[in-house]
């Protein structure tokens, strides 16, 4: 009997900005997945506190008045914490989404795994490493929307199980070259 794979949980972050110190958290998604079966999702607006720079409002359509009466991070926390668990969490440059997370004392402990840090080892030639480019050079389909936290999340799932598929054709002698 074949072994199941492991449980794993992609994840990503809409914020108000690029730094977990000083920015807040618009958008949350994870999905909970097994090998190409999806488990469980999660998916919700977040208050951030402040309102939303219009660059921000451009890149993800998300603006200050969609936000009115979502809840804020820490009614949320818990239920995002219990749902990622101590499962591996995988995203396109997952350490700046976990950034915010651990900032607000949430994965401390749960392995990553970085699209993007895969990608640059075996896609070496491609001329950009975004999430788009990546998914379309592996063949996965981008659909619209992209930079809201769910859509990009399911995209760096595909991203990740087609890079994983490439991964386990690898000659890993070749690989450690």
């Amino acid at each position: 009997m074949a072994k199941k794979p492991p449980i794993r949980v992609a994840l990503d972050l809409e914020t108000t900005g690029l730094h977990a110190e000083q920015d807040s958290i618009l958008e949350v998604a994870a999905i909970k997945f097994q090998g190409d079966a999806v488990l469980d999702t999660m998916e919700t607006l977040v208050a951030p506190g402040r309102p939303v720079p219009y660059r921000v409002q451009r890149l993800t359509g998300i603006t200050s008045q969609q936000l009115v009466g979502v809840p804020q991070f820490e009614s949320i926390a818990k239920k995002l914490q219990l749902f990622i668990g101590d499962f591996p969490i995988v995203g396109h440059s997952i350490p700046f989404d976990v950034g915010f997370l651990r900032r607000r004392g949430l994965v401390r402990a749960n392995p990553l795994i970085d699209t993007f840090e895969l990608a640059t080892v075996l896609l070496p030639s491609l001329p950009s490493y975004n999430l788009g480019q990546v998914a379309e050079a592996l063949g996965v389909i981008v659909v619209p929307g992209r930079h809201r936290a769910m859509v990009d999340t399911v995209l760096a799932m595909q991203v990740f199980l087609a890079l994983h598929r490439r991964l386990q054709s690898v000659d890993l002698s070749l690989l450690k070259d």
